[in-house]
């Protein structure tokens, strides 16, 4: 469990960083708005850093959970999380293709997306069991 701590931690860090050097990256050179509607807001706003941070490592930590369950109740926890991820990641693309979402906005946040996803997977898939050929619990 401890092994799964640390990889969490480490894939909360990179996803978080990656996702702001995107964020700044969008809201700079590439000229995206990022505004996003939120039921807090009286219309679009630019999406707030912090979000962008708190998403990102709330997303690693839900997936560091999930890990640590799908060891505990299934022999095939390496299949189940990668499915059970980029299931996650399919239906995370489902809001970008709001007609409201400016273009090039959809397409950043796409981006952020996928770029949290690769060091959560990176990172914590080599600690699910079994699930390969030829594999053993580990």
């Amino acid at each position: 469990m401890a092994r799964i701590l640390k990889a969490t931690a480490g894939a909360a860090v990179l996803a978080a960083l990656l996702n702001v050097l995107v964020y700044v990256a969008a809201l700079g050179p590439i000229g995206a708005d990022l505004l996003v509607d939120t039921p807090v807001s009286d219309g679009p706003e630019t999406l707030p850093a912090l979000n962008v941070v708190a998403l990102s490592v709330g997303s690693a930590v839900a997936a560091g959970i999930a890990l640590g369950v799908l060891n505990r109740l299934t022999g095939h926890a390496r299949r189940a999380f990668v499915a059970l991820a980029l299931v996650v990641l399919a239906v995370s693309f489902v809001p970008l293709a709001d007609p409201a979402l400016a273009t090039p906005d959809a397409w950043v946040l796409g981006v952020m997306h996928v770029a949290a996803a690769i060091p959560i997977l990176a990172l914590l898939t080599p600690l699910a069991r079994g699930g390969g050929r030829g594999a053993t619990a580990g």
